[in-house]
């Protein structure tokens, strides 16, 4: 007569259990632990063009002339959306305010500030080669803007230069002009104070 079997005292659907249930405990740990390396990885992205737009301050400070005084700043902003979340972006960047009195001065400048641009290519490394403005940029120093962009490889930051003559400005002999250099993306965070104007 064949010896009966014995029945295991726990089946194998019960060892399964505390396998589940540790799981289920280590996924939101998983989950909060990568996020935060996300938001991490994410600041010290911008960290990066940060130090790069200092050190190009520095540059175009040491070449300034006329008084010009180069400020930096970090900024981020958030739209408004009502239904979900609303993109995040920050934004680095360095100006300055120069009043020209002709358009060979504001050429002279533009021509100045986008050599040192070009010629920063161990500081922001364009995907595409950095184009040049329109020479005709700004007319008889009537209101308008131009500017020049790429998208820098190792950061994927959108970067570029931005000139600009207001037309209100009460002077008829000098014209205010800004010069500046940005970069910007979509960001996990705000990792600088908000400008939402």
């Amino acid at each position: 007569m064949p010896k009966p079997t014995k029945k295991p005292a726990h089946p194998k659907k019960y060892k399964i259990l505390p396998i589940l249930i540790a799981l289920l405990l280590a996924a939101p740990l998983l989950y909060l632990a990568y996020d935060a390396f996300a938001d991490y990885q994410d600041k010290q992205r911008f960290e990066t063009v940060r130090a790069s737009i200092e050190a190009l301050r520095g540059r175009l400070q040491a070449e300034a002339e006329n008084g010009e005084q180069w400020t930096t700043s970090a900024s981020c902003s958030q739209g408004s959306v009502k239904f979900q979340e609303a993109t995040k972006v920050c934004d680095l960047r360095i100006f300055t305010q120069v009043d020209v009195d002709s358009e060979e001065e504001a050429d002279t400048l533009i021509d100045r500030h986008e050599s040192l641009l070009k010629n920063a290519n161990d500081l922001f490394k364009a995907r595409d080669n950095y184009s040049a403005l329109p020479s005709e940029f700004p007319k008889d120093l009537n209101g308008g803007s131009a500017g020049a962009g790429y998208r820098e490889k190792a950061t994927d930051t959108t970067c570029g230069s931005y000139y600009t003559i207001e037309d209100n400005y009460e002077n008829a002999q000098e014209a205010p002009m800004l010069l500046s250099f940005s970069c910007n993306s979509a960001a996990r965070e705000l990792h600088y104070p908000r400008d939402d104007t």
